[in-house]
């Protein structure tokens, strides 16, 4: 079979499905190849390595400072009772559900923040946990970070969700 007739083939399901699904049949789109692609890193999304070996994301959380524990482990984002208090979300709340952590079950609250703001990311009305004392550290969990883009941790440097602009240059 010659390539012309496979093209023409392919055009014919391709307006088909088009037809049948009723979206207007769109022209191929680029294909990039990830190893070939190299993102430059933002630096307001990159974080250096603690000397516990840990990484750590200052935010703002209803315009208070929050320090978080960057978790590619966890879930979901976790509150510390600290914080939770110090960003006014301690009120009626009801810890009836417990969740399993590297240190052990912790007992927990569900809540809702109204601002969040992690490495010029900002969040609104972000379901959120808390956790009763004694957790002891905020951890960004991966209901935020998955929203941010894509991770990359190379060494002692992590990065968290290059920004469209670095994908655009990097395709030109």
């Amino acid at each position: 079979m010659s390539e012309g007739f496979l093209s023409a083939i392919g055009m014919t399901i391709a307006l088909s499905v088009g037809v049948l699904t009723g979206s207007e049949p769109r022209a191929p789109q680029p294909v990039l190849s990830t190893p070939d692609l190299q993102l430059p890193a933002d630096p307001r999304r990159t974080i250096e390595r603690s000397a516990d070996g840990l990484f750590y994301v200052e935010a703002r959380l209803n315009g208070v400072p929050v320090r978080f524990a960057v978790d590619t482990g966890a879930n979901v984002t976790i509150l510390c009772a600290a914080d939770a208090r110090r960003a006014g979300l301690t009120e009626k709340l009801t810890y009836d559900e417990t969740i399993l952590t590297g240190g052990g079950h912790v007992s927990t609250a569900r809540t809702k923040v109204a601002n969040l703001s992690v490495m010029s990311v900002d969040f609104a009305d972000v379901p959120i946990v808390i956790g009763r004392e004694p957790f002891p550290i905020s951890i960004l969990g991966h209901d935020l970070m998955r929203r941010m883009g894509p991770i990359l941790i190379d060494g002692d440097k992590m990065t968290l969700g290059p920004t469209m602009s670095a994908l655009t240059m990097a395709r030109s």
